[in-house]
């Protein structure tokens, strides 16, 4: 009886301790595969600038050819004996690379920044917590940083890797599939290709950016408001749709290049942006002078300096060309505060627009300075005008703070002689005056 009891023991012990033995080597087992995964993760994941983990097939074992997307601008490079370019899309947002047995592909493309459901601009967070919504099973990692996010996991038999970037107002991405199989093969591939996509916008329209600008958007200049004023406030002055225009080296400035030089043309906006948060706070529309076909203005991005030039450009003087200081600001209003710039456009040898823009303390925005005009011409009914340009108002050197008192005679071309008498009115941020036409 002893003994039958000695069995049943033993017996029951081998089972219990089977079991655990069983579970042990199943934990065992699935540790290791988390790890190994983790560490195929950890060497195709990594951030540029971060070495890729080592492997069986080293990236230099490759022979890589760049592609470079023009409307989207960014660049990829890729295994070109393992992925064959398929060519262009006809939007011309990217390309398919695809191996010979078709069972890898790398895709990149690029698209606005734009939630296509509401219209509205689209963060790189808010994409990425689209992607990444819980019922993703497939997703195994992900991670986000700075101006980029990256997905990778498993869906059926192949492995995928996901990298987008934001910047310039677009998104850039690319996706490289492969079967588990080939992992040996394309784990290195896929830490190389990581690391080579990068923009290539400029570090000025990447600021467009951060300041939440449209995508076809090209920041002209940026000017800082003087620390005494207002220390965290920016100007950004910008354009749509710029075409550019270089000057002919060599030539001789007509009157008209004389505001232009070699200068970009298109829709002009001015924006004030809080730097702390690089939040937009306001825009102005910047209209067109009277007389100009459309709704375009020419700025210039370089000019001949000197004393036949309105524009302030440092270091240029003579014939020599500089980059002008659009944003030259200074105090026109006459409130002691350097607060203002001006915009010029020459219509010819006589007549010179110019318009005044600036910040406004009081409603903490970016202002044009509109002119209220009364004008007296003998030849006409008075009327009374506000004018967004007015000629050689602000190229004028004011008598005395906020006043201005000058002459256009325009009678050596059967024009008038034109007595402008502009002063600030403070109360309504605006300028008033009279223009007394003679003939």
């Amino acid at each position: 009886m002893a003994v039958l009891e000695r069995l049943i023991q033993r017996k029951s012990f081998l089972v219990k301790h089977s079991f655990i033995f069983s579970n042990a080597a199943l934990l065992i087992i699935n540790t290791l595969s988390i790890i190994l995964f983790a560490n195929l993760e950890a060497s195709i994941a990594a951030p540029p600038g971060t070495p890729a983990t080592a492997s069986p097939v080293p990236p230099a074992a490759h022979s890589y050819k760049s592609y470079v997307n023009v409307r989207y601008r960014y660049s990829i490079e890729y295994p070109a004996e393992l992925l064959f370019a398929q060519g262009e899309s006809e939007n011309g947002d990217g390309q398919r690379f695809v191996s010979h047995d078709n069972q890898a592909q790398l895709t990149s493309w690029g698209e606005h920044a734009v939630n296509t459901s509401t219209g509205d601009p689209q963060s790189l967070t808010q994409l990425y917590a689209t992607e990444t919504e819980k019922n993703r099973k497939d997703i195994t990692y992900k991670t986000i940083a700075g101006n980029w996010y990256v997905t990778s996991g498993i869906t059926g038999s192949n492995i995928f890797y996901r990298k987008t970037l934001l910047e310039g107002g677009d998104f850039k991405r690319f996706e490289l599939t492969y079967p588990t199989g080939q992992r040996k093969l394309f784990d290195p591939v896929v830490a190389h290709i990581s690391k080579s996509f990068r923009s290539t916008v400029s570090s000025a329209q990447s600021t467009k950016n951060r300041f939440g600008l449209p995508g076809n958007a090209l920041i002209l200049e940026t000017g800082n408001l003087p620390a005494s004023e207002c220390a965290d406030r920016t100007l950004v002055l910008w354009m749509l749709n710029a075409e550019k225009h270089p000057y002919s080296s060599g030539e001789v400035y007509s009157c008209v290049d004389a505001t232009r030089g070699n200068y970009y043309s298109g829709l002009l906006r001015v924006s004030l942006v809080n730097t702390k948060t690089d939040q937009l706070i306001n825009t102005v529309t910047v209209d067109s002078p009277p007389g100009s076909e459309g709704k375009t203005i020419d700025i210039p991005y370089s000019i001949r300096g000197g004393e036949n030039c309105f524009y302030r450009v440092p270091g240029a003087s003579g014939n020599k060309e500089g980059k002008p200081k659009i944003i030259n600001l200074v105090d026109l209003n006459g409130d002691g505060k350097a607060l203002e710039f001006v915009l010029y456009n020459a219509e010819n040898c006589n007549l010179l627009d110019t318009a005044l823009f600036g910040y406004s303390a009081r409603q903490d925005k970016v202002i044009q300075y509109p002119v209220k005009l009364s004008i007296r011409d003998p030849k006409e009914k008075p009327v009374t005008e506000l004018r967004k340009w007015v000629i050689h108002l602000f190229s004028s050197k004011p008598k005395k703070p906020g006043y201005f008192k000058y002459e256009v005679d325009l009678r050596g071309t059967l024009g008038p002689l034109d007595k402008f008498e502009v002063k600030y009115d403070a109360a309504h941020e605006l300028f008033t005056g009279t223009l007394q036409r003679i003939w």
